[in-house]
């Protein structure tokens, strides 16, 4: 009897160690600012004139599995596109509407060490690696190991230090010469001209830093370990500046570039928070500097040199012994406009903003080929990878697995996808339908995608439509979360009442940290006012002992260390 239970015992345990041994390996890229202009979505693009710019390898990997042709973000920036996409919480919900707001002192994030698909990977015995752009600002909870893209290998390898050199020796030789052409236009209103950079650098594509990065998730992608991996790769371009080697400029003849559809008046059918929002001054300085052609191509070789990198990790996972038992993930965190409705960047909440190219190869679930043109969101990736991985899903994310779609492509799709910019400026989109609703005064638009792909008729005071604007409006977030606290934005507006002005140096310093720690111990929904209480005493108390005088030009002495002086920087009134 003990030799059977001794058995039956072993062959339990040989069976979970097998099964554990097939878990899937994840490589999870994400893209920064890459819109839906790639080759492989020249079909579904709403603006049919831009020029698609050359990505073969991204379009071979979503040749490989499911390729989502109506893909959304949840956010029209950086930060809460990311955090949304890594917590699987919409924008909404958790508060953190711009880049300067520090995610982890949102009030359903902070002192928590389960928030991230990271964190969820550790839990359950993955080795999880990452470079480069992931969330928007390093979070080490979430990593076993991680390198911010400007990293290099830390063993010292000579060759890689070679290259640092030359790429910051051609990002220098760039600035200079960008400085030269900017300084040589007759325009006479310059200044847009530092809002958005580009040009050519000399120096070998492996120079960049996103090269290196990738080299270290082919690195880690290599190395044998007993448990599975994530590996999260963070593309920084085709952020700005569009900088990058010579040769991808060369890809894109500037007498071959058609500058966009841009509608003249198009935002006079627009309330006054959607004119705010296209803004208009950039456009205005391309146009007039004839300077478009070139911004694009900046932006095109950008992005194919992107695409080149995404090459080399498609290479090595061909190569490894893993390919047909990782799950490959590939999106980006928002779209980018180049003039239409006078829009130059992110931040909005219009198609260009919000498409973007998304694909999932899943090993014995997605099939080679496989489009499906339901609008689906970023966000959710999570519990799409919660469901291939067989992980118990989580009910406090607002995402939807996939996985249906993975089995079937056309079938219906009841889920709208939400994207946010900013408290209260969010947008639904369905197959056929755009509704954009803005904080104030009811204003909202709507758009009509099966005949107005580039978003030029703005249809919300069609009384045809009002049933359509009713169901849409349904869809839309109940609530808006209030912003989270931004501790350098509260130190700025208490120093300015107190002080007339804005001053850095260690009494700011000490503020900050309190005001942070302030922030995590404080009960939900009264962080703002814990926050505003530390800060405003370490600042009152600094002006009553006179660490403030205005009669001197550095203030009084606030500490020392080796013999050496610190004092505060009296800055500027503002």
């Amino acid at each position: 009897m003990k030799f059977i239970y001794f058995l039956i015992t072993a062959l339990i345990f040989n069976s979970s160690f097998a099964e554990d041994a097939k878990k899937p390996n994840v490589l999870f890229i994400s893209i920064d600012d890459m819109n839906h202009w790639i080759s492989a979505m020249r079909e579904y693009q709403a603006i049919y004139d831009y020029p698609a710019y050359k990505t073969p390898n991204i379009d071979r990997l979503l040749a490989r599995g499911m390729f989502f042709t109506n893909a959304h973000v949840p956010g029209g920036s950086c930060k809460p596109s990311r955090v949304s996409v890594f917590t699987g919480v919409a924008v909404s919900k958790h508060g953190v509407y711009r880049n300067p707001h520090t995610w982890q002192l949102a009030p359903m994030f902070k002192n928590r060490d389960d928030v991230s698909i990271m964190q969820r990977f550790r839990k359950e015995g993955y080795f999880v690696a990452g470079g480069g752009k992931n969330f928007h600002t390093y979070h080490p909870d979430s990593w076993d190991e991680h390198i911010q893209t400007e990293e290099r290998d830390p063993k010292g390898r000579e060759a890689d230090m070679v290259l640092k050199k030359q790429f910051h020796e051609a990002n220098k030789a760039y600035e200079v010469e960008r400085k030269r052409q900017m300084k040589a236009l007759t325009i006479k209103d310059k200044s847009k001209a530092d809002a958005i950079k580009w040009g050519p650098l000399d120096c070998p594509p492996e120079a960049m830093p996103d090269a290196f990065m990738v080299d270290y998730i082919i690195r880690k992608l290599n190395e044998k370990r007993d448990q599975p991996f994530f590996l999260g790769c963070g593309f920084t371009k085709p952020h700005l500046a569009w900088a990058v080697p010579r040769k991808y400029f060369d890809m894109y003849p500037l007498d071959e570039i058609p500058t966009p559809v841009v509608k003249e008046n198009d935002i006079d059918d627009l309330g006054k928070q959607g004119q705010s929002m296209a803004g208009g001054q950039t456009h205005d300085f391309m146009v007039k500097s004839g300077l478009w052609t070139s911004a694009i191509q900046g932006y095109l070789a950008s992005c194919t040199f992107v695409d080149d990198q995404i090459g080399r990790l498609l290479d090595a996972i061909d190569a490894s012994p893993e390919k047909d038992n990782t799950i490959i993930m590939l999106w980006s965190d928002h779209g980018w406009h180049f003039g239409d409705k006078g829009h130059w960047k992110k931040f909005a909440t219009w198609e260009e903003t919000t498409h973007i190219p998304m694909g999932i190869i899943a090993p014995g679930l997605s099939k080679a080929g496989q489009k499906t043109h339901r609008p689906v969101n970023a966000i959710d990736l999570y519990p799409t990878l919660l469901d291939l991985c067989g992980f118990e899903p989580n009910p406090e994310l607002d995402g939807h697995s996939l996985v249906p779609l993975l089995k079937n492509p056309d079938r219906e799709w009841d889920y709208p996808s939400l994207t946010t910019h900013s408290r209260g400026y969010n947008t639904v989109r369905t197959e056929k339908w755009r509704l954009i609703e803005y904080p104030k005064d009811n204003e909202m638009e709507l758009y009509d995608h099966s005949n107005d792909p580039l978003e030029h008729n703005n249809l919300i005071n069609n009384p045809e439509y009002a049933k359509v604007v009713a169901e849409l409006k349904a869809m839309m977030p109940k609530t808006n979360a209030p912003e989270i606290v931004e501790i350098e934005k509260t130190i700025d507006n208490i120093q300015r009442d107190l002080l007339g002005k804005k001053i850095r140096g260690p009494i700011y310093t000490k503020a900050s940290k309190a005001g942070r720690e302030a922030a995590l111990s404080s009960e939900r929904g009264k962080e703002h006012a814990a926050v505003k209480k530390v800060i405003l005493d370490i600042i009152s108390q600094a002006k009553a002992d006179g660490a403030y005088d205005e009669s001197k030009i550095r203030t009084e002495l606030v500490g020392t260390n080796n013999n050496k002086r610190y004092y505060e920087k009296a800055g500027d009134k503002k």
